[in-house]
């Protein structure tokens, strides 16, 4: 008996207290990975997150041009007829006629080098 009582006291004195460091260790770098991350990704969801009005304003948000309107330059656009195709199917069981109309495949724009 006194043996086991040796045993249990050496327990406690040498291998108790690694345990507890080990436990203590691992929390501690838990709680630093944990912190890290909150502040890698939480300022991303910060700034994420949508401006917020006030209540009451009836007005919608002014969002300001990412692209200066002063770059670039006007490019005139002007509508084009497009042909439609009609065909028709009829079908001998049901005895029905179905009509589709298709329009042409749109091309790209012509362009021209400016130089």
């Amino acid at each position: 008996m006194p043996f086991l009582t040796f045993l249990f006291i050496l327990f406690i004195i040498i291998v108790l207290p690694k345990f507890i460091r080990g436990f203590l260790l691992m929390y501690r770098l838990r709680k630093q990975a944990r912190r890290m991350y909150e502040q890698m990704y939480g300022a991303q969801q910060r700034a994420e997150e949508p401006r917020r009005r006030k209540a009451g304003w009836s007005q919608p948000i002014h969002h300001r041009k990412k692209i200066d309107p002063s770059v670039g330059e006007y490019v005139g656009f002007q509508e084009i007829e497009t042909a439609e195709i009609v065909a028709e199917h009829t079908d001998a069981k049901e005895n029905t006629t179905t009509t589709v109309a298709v329009e042409q495949q749109i091309t790209d724009a012509e362009w021209e080098e400016i130089s």
